[in-house]
């Protein structure tokens, strides 16, 4: 009821962005000198979610009255002169699989997985002790399992007319950030989920190191490889969060000068659609006239993506949910889900292991790769968001998930942080493509220091006009 009335209110128009531009440190500078407040920003967000989310879909679960009543709360903690910090009064939407008290979480599957939900996701805990908003939860694909068939995916929001991939598995946390229906949005990263959807939507994507933020009160994907990530416009907001969610001190940008770049053409670039590789290089030269170096290497591990992808990650999954639940319960799974699931079901622990212990060789090699460079540089995803109606079988689904994940996957595979930038366009309308860059496991604040470096030079991406989505 809430929600309709919000709409009605808007006359059916889609209210501005309340953050209007500004980054979650001037929303704070604006907030704490009562030129706003948390309500009015939530009320904002919750107004043009209504008059969005019918035909975008990127939610699973809209908290209005708990998210209204958390943001009263951080007013009034600030008029008594308590500062919980600069994520104080930040509306943020949670991706499904993270456990939030009062919430629904379905891991995008129409299975029963509720006798798996147990206490609040640590990163949530954390979100809501620096006085962040919860506002509500955003849809995935199936157990995180990249691109599905018949399950619900939400709308890109770059094209108002064609529906186009939107991204996966925290595609859902990405629509929203581009859509700007939340100050930030937070998802999981066990391959690409992250990254792939931020490049598709054109919205900063950043994946940390595993265990470098917490992944416990979630549903697993992948031991291994889950990891968090965040959602943002640009590189400062997720350097700022990161900051606040680890208690340290803020991170500097570096400058583009001196910095050195690996880049793999031959795995980068000579796969990658004309027109992404064309706006790839356009930023690449830009890159090199600031004074960064481009450092011709080999990425190491190319050739194991599909053991890594194709029997260890589906062998976690089935460790996790329970075969019994998946075998009994196959009817109603996504046929490209199911797909990748049976390897895990037909694992052998001796099987498993050998794949543990390459994953180990594999990032032994990328570190070793690192050595004096300050990261790697490629595109995110070799193609521009294509219509979902082009896609309309198992192996249609399939090639498009091998397609738009290898470079993402790599990083996971080689144990890195890595974080992608949307790429500028000269038309302001084109389709989003993404920059992504890689850093050794654990140097996160280097690499988001590298990513603002970067931003400075090929400046920050658009947000799409979603007027034709009210």
């Amino acid at each position: 009821m809430g929600d309709a009335m919000d709409r009605k209110a808007s006359g059916g128009q889609v209210p501005p962005d309340p953050l209007g531009g500004m980054g979650i440190a001037e929303f704070g500078a604006a907030l704490r000198a009562g030129r706003t407040s948390a309500e009015a920003t939530t009320r904002a967000y919750l107004a043009r979610i209504a008059a969005v989310e019918p035909r975008i879909g990127c939610f699973l679960h809209v908290a209005r009255d708990a998210a209204l009543a958390s943001a009263r709360a951080m007013d009034a903690l600030l008029r008594a002169g308590t500062d919980l910090g600069p994520l104080m009064g930040v509306p943020v939407a949670v991706k499904d699989l993270f456990f939030v008290d009062g919430m629904p979480t379905r891991a995008g599957s129409d299975i029963d997985v509720s006798d798996l939900v147990g206490a609040e996701a640590g990163m949530v805990r954390r979100l809501r002790r620096l006085g962040a908003v919860i506002i509500g939860k955003a849809r995935q694909s199936e157990f995180a399992f990249a691109a599905n068939l018949r399950k619900h995916a939400p709308w890109n929001p770059w094209d108002a007319r064609t529906k186009r991939m939107a991204g996966t598995s925290s595609g859902g946390s990405a629509v929203a950030m581009a859509s700007r229906l939340a100050a930030f949005t937070l998802g999981s990263d066990a391959g690409g989920s992250v990254r792939q959807p931020a490049a598709l939507n054109g919205v900063v994507g950043y994946k940390a190191t595993v265990e470098f933020l917490p992944t416990d009160g979630a549903l697993a994907l992948s031991s291994t490889f889950d990891s968090i990530g965040t959602f943002h416009p640009g590189v400062a907001d997720a350097a700022l969060v990161l900051s606040a969610l680890r208690d340290e001190p803020p991170i500097a940008p570096r400058a583009p000068r001196g910095l050195r770049l690996g880049l793999d053409r031959r795995f980068a670039l000579d796969a990658a659609a004309p027109g992404v590789a064309a706006r790839f290089a356009a930023a690449l030269e830009a890159l090199q006239r600031e004074g960064v170096e481009l450092v011709p290497i080999s990425t190491p591990g190319v050739d194991e993506i599909p053991r890594m992808a194709g029997q260890l990650v589906p062998a976690e999954m089935v460790a996790f949910y329970g075969a019994e639940r998946l075998r009994a319960n196959r009817a109603l799974v996504d046929p490209v889900a199911w797909e990748r699931i049976v390897p895990g079901l037909e694992a052998s622990a001796h099987d498993y292991l050998r794949l543990v212990a390459l994953h180990r060789g594999l990032v032994r090699r990328g570190m070793a790769a690192m050595e004096g460079l300050d990261g790697w540089v490629m595109p995110t995803v070799p193609e521009f968001p294509q219509p979902v109606a082009d896609f309309s079988t198992v192996e249609r689904v399939h090639w498009w998930n091998g397609r738009v994940n290898d470079a993402t996957r790599l990083a996971n595979y080689l144990g890195q942080c890595a974080i992608s930038l949307p790429l500028p366009a000269d038309d302001p309308g084109a389709l989003p493509a993404g920059l992504q860059v890689v850093c050794a496991p654990g140097a996160d604040r280097a690499l988001l220091a590298i990513g603002m470096a970067i931003e400075q030079v090929i400046g920050t991406g658009d947000a799409p006009d979603v007027a034709g989505f009210a």
